[in-house]
Protein backbone atom coordinates (compact mmCIF):
# COMPACT_ATOMS: atom_id res chain seq x y z
CA UNK A 1 0.00 0.00 0.00
CA UNK A 2 1.33 3.60 -1.04
CA UNK A 3 1.56 5.91 1.71
CA UNK A 4 -0.13 9.38 1.15
CA UNK A 5 2.93 11.30 0.93
CA UNK A 6 3.62 8.69 -1.46
CA UNK A 7 0.87 8.96 -3.61
CA UNK A 8 1.03 12.62 -3.79
CA UNK A 9 4.80 12.71 -5.16
CA UNK A 10 3.09 10.10 -7.68
CA UNK A 11 -0.16 12.65 -8.94
CA UNK A 12 2.97 15.41 -8.77
CA UNK A 13 4.98 13.83 -11.12
CA UNK A 14 2.17 12.94 -13.60
CA UNK A 15 2.00 17.25 -13.30
CA UNK A 16 4.01 18.31 -16.92
CA UNK A 17 4.93 21.53 -14.71
CA UNK A 18 6.49 18.98 -11.84
CA UNK A 19 8.00 15.89 -14.58
CA UNK A 20 11.54 16.95 -15.03
CA UNK A 21 12.18 17.36 -10.82
CA UNK A 22 14.03 15.12 -9.47
CA UNK A 23 12.54 13.16 -6.03
CA UNK A 24 14.24 15.53 -3.77
CA UNK A 25 12.88 18.86 -5.28
CA UNK A 26 8.92 16.86 -6.00
CA UNK A 27 9.32 16.29 -2.28
CA UNK A 28 9.38 19.82 -0.95
CA UNK A 29 7.01 20.70 -3.37
CA UNK A 30 4.63 18.29 -2.00
CA UNK A 31 5.05 20.12 1.19
CA UNK A 32 4.49 23.56 -0.15
CA UNK A 33 1.07 22.80 -2.03
CA UNK A 34 -2.44 22.31 -1.27
CA UNK A 35 -4.85 19.79 -2.42
CA UNK A 36 -8.21 21.04 -2.35
CA UNK A 37 -10.74 18.92 -3.96
CA UNK A 38 -14.05 21.47 -5.54
CA UNK A 39 -17.51 19.68 -6.62
CA UNK A 40 -19.49 20.20 -9.65
CA UNK A 41 -19.78 24.25 -9.96
CA UNK A 42 -17.78 25.25 -7.22
CA UNK A 43 -15.97 28.61 -7.91
CA UNK A 44 -12.32 28.16 -7.58
CA UNK A 45 -11.05 31.84 -8.86
CA UNK A 46 -13.46 34.64 -9.12
CA UNK A 47 -12.55 37.18 -11.52
CA UNK A 48 -11.85 40.74 -10.26
CA UNK A 49 -10.30 39.21 -7.44
CA UNK A 50 -6.32 38.90 -6.15
CA UNK A 51 -4.87 36.13 -5.09
CA UNK A 52 -1.38 35.07 -5.00
CA UNK A 53 -1.78 31.38 -5.57
CA UNK A 54 -1.23 29.46 -8.65
CA UNK A 55 -2.98 26.15 -9.48
CA UNK A 56 -2.66 22.42 -11.49
CA UNK A 57 -5.33 20.28 -12.14
CA UNK A 58 -4.70 16.70 -10.36
CA UNK A 59 -8.12 15.62 -11.18
CA UNK A 60 -10.75 16.69 -13.54
CA UNK A 61 -12.12 19.70 -15.68
CA UNK A 62 -12.77 23.51 -14.93
CA UNK A 63 -14.50 26.05 -16.69
CA UNK A 64 -12.79 29.35 -17.84
CA UNK A 65 -15.45 32.36 -17.35
CA UNK A 66 -14.80 36.01 -18.58
CA UNK A 67 -17.80 38.45 -17.59
CA UNK A 68 -18.90 40.25 -21.04
CA UNK A 69 -19.59 43.99 -21.62
CA UNK A 70 -23.38 43.01 -20.60
CA UNK A 71 -21.88 41.94 -17.32
CA UNK A 72 -23.05 38.61 -18.43
CA UNK A 73 -20.45 35.32 -17.85
CA UNK A 74 -19.04 33.59 -20.64
CA UNK A 75 -17.48 30.23 -21.14
CA UNK A 76 -14.33 30.98 -23.00
CA UNK A 77 -12.28 27.91 -22.20
CA UNK A 78 -12.08 24.44 -20.44
CA UNK A 79 -9.05 23.32 -19.13
CA UNK A 80 -8.28 19.55 -17.87
CA UNK A 81 -6.08 17.31 -15.71
CA UNK A 82 -2.47 18.08 -15.58
CA UNK A 83 -3.17 21.85 -16.99
CA UNK A 84 -2.35 25.12 -14.91
CA UNK A 85 -4.01 28.54 -14.65
CA UNK A 86 -3.78 31.06 -12.35
CA UNK A 87 0.13 31.31 -12.91
CA UNK A 88 0.62 35.31 -13.88
CA UNK A 89 -0.38 35.38 -9.92
CA UNK A 90 3.03 34.13 -9.56
CA UNK A 91 4.70 37.36 -11.39
CA UNK A 92 2.74 39.96 -10.04
CA UNK A 93 -0.43 40.87 -7.47
CA UNK A 94 -3.30 41.87 -9.78
CA UNK A 95 -6.97 41.18 -10.48
CA UNK A 96 -7.73 37.57 -11.91
CA UNK A 97 -8.70 38.13 -15.47
CA UNK A 98 -11.24 35.08 -15.34
CA UNK A 99 -13.52 32.78 -13.28
CA UNK A 100 -13.18 29.37 -12.67
CA UNK A 101 -15.19 27.02 -11.94
CA UNK A 102 -15.73 23.05 -11.35
CA UNK A 103 -16.96 20.69 -13.80
CA UNK A 104 -17.56 17.59 -11.95
CA UNK A 105 -15.65 16.57 -9.20
CA UNK A 106 -11.89 18.46 -9.34
CA UNK A 107 -8.87 17.77 -7.58
CA UNK A 108 -6.58 20.79 -7.58
CA UNK A 109 -2.88 21.29 -6.35
CA UNK A 110 -2.45 25.21 -4.87
CA UNK A 111 0.77 26.83 -4.44
CA UNK A 112 0.80 30.19 -2.63
CA UNK A 113 3.35 32.65 -4.34
CA UNK A 114 5.51 33.39 -1.09
CA UNK A 115 6.13 29.68 -0.50
CA UNK A 116 7.14 29.15 -4.44
CA UNK A 117 9.94 31.65 -4.10
CA UNK A 118 11.35 30.63 -0.82
CA UNK A 119 11.39 27.03 -2.84
CA UNK A 120 13.01 28.32 -5.94
CA UNK A 121 15.23 30.17 -4.15
CA UNK A 122 16.84 26.54 -2.38
CA UNK A 123 16.04 24.98 -5.23
CA UNK A 124 17.43 27.28 -8.48
CA UNK A 125 17.52 24.55 -11.45
CA UNK A 126 13.76 22.79 -10.19
CA UNK A 127 12.86 26.50 -10.51
CA UNK A 128 13.96 27.70 -13.42
CA UNK A 129 12.41 24.54 -15.32
CA UNK A 130 9.16 25.48 -13.60
CA UNK A 131 9.21 29.23 -14.43
CA UNK A 132 9.98 28.25 -18.25
CA UNK A 133 7.16 25.95 -17.92
CA UNK A 134 5.12 28.38 -16.77
CA UNK A 135 6.06 30.83 -19.82
CA UNK A 136 5.63 28.71 -22.38
CA UNK A 137 1.81 27.91 -20.60
CA UNK A 138 1.31 31.51 -21.47
CA UNK A 139 2.64 32.00 -24.51
CA UNK A 140 0.45 29.06 -25.45
CA UNK A 141 -2.52 30.46 -23.96
CA UNK A 142 -1.29 34.12 -25.41
CA UNK A 143 -1.43 31.92 -29.50
CA UNK A 144 -4.30 30.65 -28.72
CA UNK A 145 -6.29 34.07 -27.80
CA UNK A 146 -4.08 35.63 -31.26
CA UNK A 147 -5.90 32.74 -33.21
CA UNK A 148 -9.07 32.84 -31.85
CA UNK A 149 -9.24 36.93 -32.42
CA UNK A 150 -8.00 36.71 -36.11
CA UNK A 151 -10.65 34.31 -37.04
CA UNK A 152 -13.22 36.53 -34.89
CA UNK A 153 -11.68 39.66 -36.97
CA UNK A 154 -11.53 37.69 -40.62
CA UNK A 155 -15.56 36.72 -39.58
CA UNK A 156 -16.31 39.98 -39.45
CA UNK A 157 -18.40 41.81 -42.38
CA UNK A 158 -16.75 45.30 -42.97
CA UNK A 159 -18.07 48.29 -44.82
CA UNK A 160 -15.64 47.33 -47.44
CA UNK A 161 -17.85 43.73 -47.90
CA UNK A 162 -21.22 45.70 -47.86
CA UNK A 163 -20.19 47.09 -51.00
CA UNK A 164 -18.77 44.19 -52.97
CA UNK A 165 -22.20 43.30 -52.02
CA UNK A 166 -24.49 45.70 -53.42
CA UNK A 167 -23.05 45.36 -56.92
CA UNK A 168 -25.05 41.35 -56.27
CA UNK A 169 -27.95 43.13 -55.12
CA UNK A 170 -30.27 45.29 -57.20
CA UNK A 171 -31.55 48.62 -56.48
CA UNK A 172 -35.18 48.75 -56.48
CA UNK A 173 -35.22 52.35 -57.20
CA UNK A 174 -33.04 52.53 -60.33
CA UNK A 175 -34.77 51.98 -63.34
CA UNK A 176 -33.48 49.73 -65.93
Amino acid sequence: MLLKSEALLAELKQLLIFRDLTVPELKIISEICEIVMYKDNDLIVDQDTESPYFYAILEGEVSIWVKGQEGENICVSKIHKGDIFGEAAIFIDMKRTASVMANGNVKIVSIFRDKFFNYVNKYPRAGMRIYLFIIMSLLHKLKKTNAELTLEKESTVTSKDLERLKAFIPNPWTEE
